[in-house]
């Protein structure tokens, strides 16, 4: 199992234009299922966003986002499956003074949520109703659960 750590970030969101993923070459046919699990090892319980493509689709165009999972503190969940070894991650405390992500990979959410987007990866643009926020790009290397862990 590969593990990720990220540590949090007191800083305000600030939104980019470059929303649309980096497309992987990846297998479409159900070949790559990776569990995405958020551990939270915060005194605050926290709000999770994930963009990824699904496990069985029919192009890299089309990805998927979803957000709000609540992960309490102390606590890990699974906020999706990715078809992908690589996706997009993001959290935030409910209280919206902590966030975790990246600099840099910017994609859409829809608050508040909760949400299940389309997102054209041939697109710089959110769908109607949607905002830009910091994510944080992650990849597996292997075809098991992937951990990120907030601190």
């Amino acid at each position: 199992m590969k593990v990720q750590t990220s540590a949090f970030l007191l800083l305000p969101i600030v939104a980019v234009a470059t929303l649309a993923p980096s497309i992987p070459a990846s297998a479409q046919d159900g070949s790559i299922k990776i569990p995405m699990k958020v551990c939270n090892h915060t005194e605050k319980d926290a709000l999770v966003a994930s963009i990824y493509l699904p496990v069985r689709r029919s192009s890299n165009r089309w990805w998927t986002g979803e957000g709000w999972f609540k992960i309490e503190s102390g606590t890990c969940g699974i906020v999706g499956v990715s078809g992908s070894a690589i996706f997009y991650l993001r959290g935030e405390s409910t209280d919206g003074r902590v966030y975790w992500a990246d600099n840099g990979e910017t994609h859409c959410i829809v608050r508040p949520g909760p949400y299940t987007i389309t997102i054209n990866g041939d697109s710089e643009y959110c769908p109607s109703g949607a905002e830009t926020a910091d994510f944080t790009k992650l990849e597996a290397t292997i075809n098991d659960t992937f951990t990120w862990n907030l601190y």
